[in-house]
């Protein structure tokens, strides 16, 4: 028998395949509890533009991608998922409407994941995640169509090793405050100051859709932002923005030690897998957005 290092081969694959095993299991992740109530994080004045809010508890941490990696296990991350409970690397629309969902909303069984976030080497379990559906300005446009059922997209970049664009992701003092690309350390200040409970991540998806693919080769060019309200003529349908806001225990000032599980602490992307009830998400685009109203989670 082969030898590396003076062990035999067999001993080396043997602890290569534990640790493989290791990484493929599910983890049930339990959130903090109690719950928070559904507006403590602001999602019931909903922000400053028409929208609705789904707030989700993580459901399982798992190394797997239904979208990048599609029947692959375990991917070379982990992520954190939320909404949908039988999230797996074999997923579907139809596997997605026939499950459960951990959101407050119970139509909503879309699928919402994202890398595992670590502080100094330790995982850092998210408090919830609230998703905005909302339109892109204060004035709503007519135009303004559903999201059309096992739509995938994704927003940010997985490889990134510098500060990605901050008006698509990026660290907050609050659910709506300004976006910066490290944890953000003027979160309070003075000697009286309240030291904040919460750090926040979001996330804006792009909202103008080709009309034909529910996903791409890439898993970003059936997808493009639009300017405003306004679409570009390679993808005409205009769809809510679906904007992410992750709420983690308070980070401090962040530093080095805060990095995603995926490629550092600049790699962050978000994804996303439509499971709506569709009558149910059509008639609170109409109530909520359409109308000009900010729901919240209400």
């Amino acid at each position: 028998m082969r030898k590396l290092s003076g062990l035999p081969l067999v001993f080396i694959w043997a602890a290569v395949l534990a640790s493989s095993f290791k990484m493929a299991q599910a983890v049930t992740v339990t959130p903090p509890q109690p719950p928070p109530p559904l507006d403590a994080f602001g999602a019931n004045a909903g922000g400053y533009l028409p929208n609705f809010v789904v707030a989700c508890p993580i459901s399982h941490r798992d190394a797997l991608d239904p979208i990048v990696s599609f029947g692959v296990k375990p991917t070379a991350h982990l992520h954190d998922f939320f909404g949908n409970t039988s999230l797996n690397e074999f997923s579907t629309v139809a596997s997605l409407q026939a499950a459960t969902t951990t959101c407050h909303r119970s139509a909503d069984r879309s699928g919402y994941w994202l890398p595992t976030l670590y502080q100094n080497g330790v995982e850092v379990t998210p408090i919830r995640l609230d998703v905005y559906y909302q339109s892109a300005r204060s004035s709503v446009s007519n135009n303004l169509q559903t999201l059309p059922p096992g739509l995938k997209m994704i927003a940010g970049e997985a490889h990134s090793t510098t500060p990605q664009d901050t008006s698509i992701v990026g660290w907050a003092c609050g659910p709506q405050g300004q976006r910066s690309a490290d944890v953000p350390t003027g979160c309070y200040t003075g000697q009286n100051a309240t030291k904040p409970k919460y750090s926040y991540y979001q996330f804006f998806f792009p909202n103008c859709w080709n009309g034909v693919n529910l996903d791409s080769a890439d898993h970003q060019r059936h997808m493009a932002y639009g300017k405003d309200n306004v679409c570009p003529a390679t993808h005409p349908i205009l769809v809510p923005t679906v904007r992410f806001v992750l709420i983690y225990p308070f980070l401090g000032e962040g530093g080095p030690g805060v990095t995603f599980s995926s490629h550092g602490k600049y790699s962050a992307h978000a994804d996303f897998m439509n499971g709506w009830d569709q009558s149910a998400l059509k008639t609170l685009i109409n109530r909520c957005i359409l109308s000009g109203a900010r729901c919240g989670v209400n």
